[in-house]
């Protein structure tokens, strides 16, 4: 099964000083292609796609350069804007996973960096680099009926295996499988431009799901498009319209909001906490199963249950497209055929939270939108945090640790107990991020790169200061006297994450007008073989603990981690394969190897049955 759940990448909050896109080792037919191919936004076309078998020669011309040119570092000064555009569709944002298990290696990076990749074959150098993940095959469907097409042909071609892509952010390498045929979705049908539709009290389709969750409008969204399309098709709407509307979302805008992202289960940038993963997002889905048959679905019964914020889902109904044709408007939704049996309900099952391109391939889905309410930017004050080191410094205290814990304690409470600090679970719940690293708090160097978060509305903002200076009071200053944290935190109104995350200066690593695809590309991937690390589920009830072992784990292992709980565990319509475990679990983080078992040992407990 595949598991795509890094859609927390830290956002860049100043947007006018990113690094200028150099793509001067690049072929120049390809840098010609490219302003053209990113300037346009395709919507529909009927003309002929294409399909070609894959040398690998083309993944040295278009997609190792930008790496090569950083000396194949971490990560890149380059966007996956460009690599998902090259022509050939082989690049991914993980430049390792072109091999197995996205295997990286000395030799690897030593006969690249002195090959030159725009002459060199592949063949000639392929001993020295790990096995190729590549695919025999690449096809580039621009509607459904060609995507349809292309699926009964892959099944004839070879073992019959099929990759799906649309920007390869893939973490083990499945949007570009060995030998298999890609399906690569950046040309096809997009919808979110003008897919937003506000429910009427005679609504129809998924608008009287949208209702019954008390929800005032739908949007359809391409299976092809991602985060960008959608974020700025909501920026549109609110420009323009009285009712405006927030959608949840990845952090990264070059992460398909259809594909692995959502289909493994949809990590936001905090909105989830209050409104529910990106699965729970979804009110009805389209798509191509493997032997080509073009299917609908969604719920059509349901009931309310305590506990919950959405209804049960008790009934899925589906249908087969019956005239597939280009034209949409001719499509024909009717029951499907006699002798065509497909399990509807396991499929609304096992497509939200069962993995990307596992089930088929998913060409559109209708998604609710929230009522718009400004999100406000919480963030340490420097001036304090400068104070504060001073004073620890200069007296060489060692009991600073100890008001670090005490940091992390009110962390604890304000998004897992809020009770404690006299707050309201909406309130919490209302405050969210798509990456957090406590210790960063602390970090004069470390900027912005984990050490915020985000409140919806200015009561939240409000309340959570006003604990933060409560907690200062009654807890920090009868223990740490004096010490200068009152006002450690202040606030910014920043309006919607896609706002300050939107380009708009020329000349950035990422295109004008464009939402930033943070973290860049990077050379090696963090589930591949090259770089394991474990992607815990920290369970709420050991966070809340708050003792020694807690404090040790915010303070040396709790790095970049995606902070979940809040109403994850309600905001649900029973009927995601979505594990129940990472709903019960207040932090999704990325432990090393060497610190695996202890802290297996430490959460298993929480998650038996």
């Amino acid at each position: 099964m595949i598991s795509l759940f890094f859609a927390f990448f830290i956002p860049s909050i100043v947007v006018a000083n990113f690094l200028r896109v150099d793509t001067e080792n690049l072929p120049s037919s390809v840098t010609e292609e490219l302003s053209e191919q990113l300037s346009s936004t395709v919507t529909t076309a009927s003309a002929k796609f294409v399909t070609e078998d894959v040398d690998k020669n083309f993944w040295l011309r278009e997609c190792v350069p930008p790496f090569k040119k950083s000396g194949f570092s971490d990560s890149i000064d380059y966007s996956n804007y460009y690599l998902r555009e090259m022509k050939h569709g082989l690049c991914a944002d993980h430049l390792s996973c072109a091999f197995v298990d996205c295997a990286w290696t000395d030799a690897a990076k030593n006969v690249l960096q002195t090959s030159n990749v725009s002459a060199v074959d592949y063949d000639s150098i392929k001993n020295q680099l790990p096995t190729s993940n590549l695919p025999a095959v690449v096809t580039f469907p621009r509607n459904v009926k060609q995507l349809s097409s292309a699926m009964r042909a892959a099944k004839k071609r070879g073992r019959g295996l099929i990759s799906v892509k649309t920007s390869g952010h893939s973490y083990h390498g499945s949007s570009t499988m060995r030998t298999s045929t890609q399906i690569n979705l950046r040309s096809l049908t997009t919808y979110s431009a003008s897919g937003i539709v506000e429910c009427q009290a005679a609504s129809t389709g998924a608008c009287i799901l949208a209702r019954a969750r008390g929800k005032k409008a739908i949007m359809r969204v391409g299976g092809g498009e991602a985060h960008d399309n959608t974020y700025r098709a909501v920026l549109e709407w609110n420009k323009n319209h009285a009712n405006k509307y927030t959608v949840v979302g990845g952090g990264a805008g070059t992460v398909a909001a259809a594909g692995g992202w959502l289909q493994g289960g949809g990590l936001s940038t905090g909105l989830e906490r209050h409104y529910g993963f990106g699965v729970d997002q979804v009110l009805e889905i389209e798509m191509v199963l493997a032997d080509g048959t073009h299917v609908k679905f969604g719920p059509t019964e349901w009931k309310q249950k305590t506990g919950f914020i959405y209804p049960q889902t008790t009934v899925v109904t589906g249908y087969c497209n019956t005239n597939l044709v280009d034209n949409e408007s001719q499509w024909q939704w009717k029951k499907c055929p006699k002798g065509v049996d497909i399990p509807f309900s396991d499929l609304w099952f096992a497509v939200r939270g069962g993995g990307g391109g596992t089930y088929g391939v998913v060409t559109a889905i209708q998604v609710q939108l929230h009522d718009y309410n400004p999100i406000h930017l919480i963030y340490r004050n420097d001036s304090a945090l400068n104070q504060l080191l001073n004073v620890y410094h200069a007296e060489d205290r060692p009991d600073g640790i100890g008001l670090a814990h005490l940091f992390f304690d009110y962390f604890v409470d304000l998004f897992w107990n809020p009770t404690n600090l006299g707050l309201t679970s909406d309130i919490s719940n209302s405050c969210g991020t798509p990456s957090i690293t406590f210790l960063n708090f602390f970090n004069a160097e470390a900027s912005f790169d984990g050490n915020f978060f985000l409140c919806e509305g200015s009561a939240a903002r409000d309340a959570v200061i006003g604990a933060w200076k409560t907690f200062v009071n009654q807890t920090i200053w009868p223990k740490y006297p004096g010490a200068p944290v009152y006002e450690f935190f202040t606030s910014a109104e920043i309006g919607s994450y896609a706002e300050i995350v939107l380009q708009t200066t020329l000349g950035g690593r990422v295109p004008y007008g464009r939402i930033q695809d943070n973290p860049p590309p990077e050379t090696i991937s963090m589930g591949g073989s090259a770089y394991p690390l474990w992607s815990a589920n920290v369970p709420i009830q050991w966070l809340i603990q708050k003792n020694d072992e807690v404090h040790e784990f915010f303070l040396d292992h709790a790095n970049s981690c995606h902070l979940i709980g809040g109403d994850t565990s309600k905001a649900h319509d029973q009927m995601t394969s979505v594990n129940p475990f990472q709903r019960a679990s207040g932090l999704q983080c990325m432990i090393l190897p060497d610190n695996e078992q202890h802290y297996r040992s430490q959460f298993i407990k929480y998650f038996k049955t």
